[in-house]
């Protein structure tokens, strides 16, 4: 998935095996999938190579690119040999969405962060739907390159993930917190879910948009901030 992550594993897997048998022969190498591993290995792809790939989370747009690279990457060596021979690969990702034929064994991580704005937009079917394709949140999937594609068509139309036509930059932020602080006098402050509620709810005023339930919306973000009963 990442150049550290690949750097990591590795030592650590070379490591265990300088504690076996000498007898034991396993090469352990490892490579980017978004980057290099096609152009230094992929024709090194032969039957007794296991491949082990952390696939980025296709389902936020700014890691669709990122998963479909991966796959493509994969795909590349895999199909090297004749159909059934060549490499055995196998995943591990956030992404419930499979691609079929290429894997294995695909092995899916529950999700347990609080979902993005723009996984309910881009996936409403399932996240927001009551037919066929509803599902629980976090076992939600797409296929990267429809994520890529939901979000282009938003930019299309001129809208952000949230579907609204407002934007708020990271000097904005910093703007509204120098406010806030100095309205409460003090030098600093951090942002936990009182200040994100005061900060959010004036934003959306000067925006003549209507604050409605944002203490609710912001409350998962917060874990260790239990509302009172």
């Amino acid at each position: 998935e990442t150049t550290a992550n690949y750097k990591l594993l590795r030592a650590y897997v070379s490591k265990l095996l300088a504690l076996s048998w000498r007898f034991a022969t396993l090469t352990v190498v490892g490579q980017n999938g978004v980057d290099h591993f096609g152009h230094e290995f992929a024709h090194k792809a032969q039957s007794d190579v296991l491949l082990a790939v952390g696939l980025p989370d296709g389902r936020l747009p700014t890691s669709a690119t990122a998963e479909a690279c991966v796959h493509m990457s994969v795909q590349q060596a895999k199909f090297v040999k004749a159909k059934g021979k060549g490499i055995e690969a196998f995943s591990i990702g956030h992404n419930q969405w499979t691609r079929k034929g290429l894997w294995a064994k695909a092995v899916k991580l529950p999700t347990r962060r609080p979902l993005f704005v723009g996984e309910h937009v881009l996936m409403e079917e399932q996240l927001g739907g009551t037919g066929a394709d509803a599902c629980a949140p976090g076992m939600h999937g797409i296929a990267p390159s429809q994520s890529s594609q939901r979000w282009n068509d938003l930019e299309a139309e001129q809208l952000n993930p949230t579907g609204l036509k407002l934007k708020m930059t990271s000097r904005d932020l910093v703007t509204m917190l120098a406010k806030t602080a100095k309205e409460m006098g003090r030098d600093r402050i951090g942002i936990d879910l009182q200040i994100a509620t005061r900060l959010l709810t004036r934003f959306l005023a000067e925006h003549d948009s209507t604050p409605f339930a944002i203490g609710q919306f912001l409350a998962p973000h917060f874990p260790e901030v239990r509302e009172p009963e």
